[in-house]
């Protein structure tokens, strides 16, 4: 992970004004979506008035962005957990805010995204509500209403946050203001080989079938998604006294030796950001954890969307059946409880 200057905690390095310019410097690197939203009148997601970490989930799309995603949680939450055992934070988990403005990005494909939103201004969720009410197709009227509900769940959700909060947001949208949230930032991008990333977009349905038939249009987009992986990684690294980036290769999932490499990585990472001594961590049980966890588990659950935060009340049960899982003991089989009775004297 390359940086245009050394980071270290006590260096007085203007890093905010560093990212807002490194982000300016180039035409290119404009947040899509918001950007025009904020020209137009348009509301946006809220923002944490505080907290630690925020965790921006900017992922190529069809590159394991939500497996990333996933990974960062719960290596987060075991941090917290240890830390909490220890008396030194009462946060226990991450908070899970969910797709930065997911409701412009469903009147957006990506591309002038000014002429597909609806005239402003609109200031809250009823009135987005007002002007979802006029879009004549049902479905994608639908489709609105449901992000809007998504917009007062994010909004209820990052209200929640204190200093010592770590927010995670899904955004593959470059967006400028989520450079400017929370003390320390960690930005996760991925990358996979464009042919696999066009196989698994044709069978998703986002492309059509065979592949010679929308590779004109595939190209557009991958190019449009590796300028949005470029202009994180930039801003990142403008700013690299309070924000790392880190950048998963697909392929490094794919067995147990390398996924234990990348969790290892991201534990240290995530603790330094924290401001957390990694001697008072175990970090190889976080690995441990962390793998049995997640590796080899269908780590995009919600594969019809492609998006890991959009349905609320999946989120929630996913969430509860993983603290569940934490919480039960480990069973045990007869010789081994046999063995641990003959211990006992």
């Amino acid at each position: 992970m390359g940086s245009s200057k050394a980071a270290t905690y006590d260096d007085p390095y203007d890093a905010s004004a560093a990212a807002r310019e490194g982000a300016e410097e180039s035409e290119e690197c404009i947040s899509t979506l918001s950007g025009p939203a904020h020209e137009m009148g348009l509301s946006t997601y809220d923002l944490p008035d505080e907290c630690r970490l925020m965790v921006v989930c900017a992922g190529s799309p069809r590159a394991a962005s939500t497996a990333e995603c996933l990974i960062a949680q719960d290596v987060i939450d075991l941090i917290l957990e240890a830390q909490h055992k220890r008396g030194l934070t009462n946060e226990t988990r991450s908070i899970q805010a969910g797709y930065f403005n997911y409701h412009l990005h469903t009147f957006c494909d990506d591309t002038d995204c000014g002429k597909t939103y609806p005239e402003g201004p609109i200031e809250n969720a009823e009135e987005w509500r007002a002007a979802a009410g006029h879009i004549p197709d049902k479905a994608k009227r639908k489709e609105v209403y449901h992000s809007i509900d998504t917009l007062q769940a994010f909004n209820k959700a990052v209200a929640k946050a204190t200093k010592h909060s770590a927010v995670i947001v899904k955004s593959h949208e470059f967006d400028a203001d989520l450079m400017e949230v929370c003390d320390k930032r960690m930005i996760l991008t991925s990358t996979r080989d464009k042919e696999e990333v066009f196989d698994s977009a044709v069978d998703l349905g986002w492309f059509e079938s065979p592949k010679s038939a929308s590779r004109g249009v595939f190209n557009k987009y991958f190019d449009i998604w590796k300028n949005y992986r470029r202009c994180w990684t930039e801003a990142a690294k403008a700013d690299s006294y309070d924000t790392r980036v880190y950048d998963l290769p697909f392929a490094k999932l794919e067995n147990d030796y390398t996924f234990r490499e990348e969790v290892y990585k991201l534990t240290k990472l995530f603790a330094g950001l924290m401001g957390v001594d990694k001697e008072t961590l175990d970090i190889q049980a976080i690995v441990d954890a962390v793998t049995a966890e997640d590796f080899e588990q269908d780590l995009n659950p919600m594969l019809s969307t492609g998006n890991a935060f959009e349905d609320e009340d999946e989120q929630e049960q996913d969430e509860k059946a993983r603290e569940q899982k934490r919480e039960e003991p480990e069973e045990k089989d007869e010789e081994e409880e046999e063995d641990e009775s003959e211990a006992v004297v």
